[in-house]
């Protein structure tokens, strides 16, 4: 199970993504563990938020916004 990436060129690349809960995550249901995806799917958004803020008015592209990585620890209840 898992995503895998694989990328052909200089250098090839090939890597394995899976997903688990944390030790403190408790479901009971497929659509609670969806939970995870919806997580994994707005941590991008939601850490690019003090560059948008940063930016000149208009429409911010991935090409006008600095790399954006982690910015802060994910902490339980955020």
């Amino acid at each position: 199970h898992g995503y895998v990436v694989d990328i052909q060129g200089q250098p090839c690349v090939r890597t394995k993504l899976e997903v688990y809960p944390g030790p403190d995550f408790v479901a009971s249901s497929f659509k609670e563990f969806m939970v995870l995806g919806m997580i994994m799917t707005a941590m991008p958004a939601v850490n690019a938020i003090p560059a948008v803020v940063a930016a000149p008015p208009g429409i911010a592209t991935y090409n006008d916004l600095p790399l954006i990585g982690l910015t802060g620890a994910a902490a339980p209840g955020r």
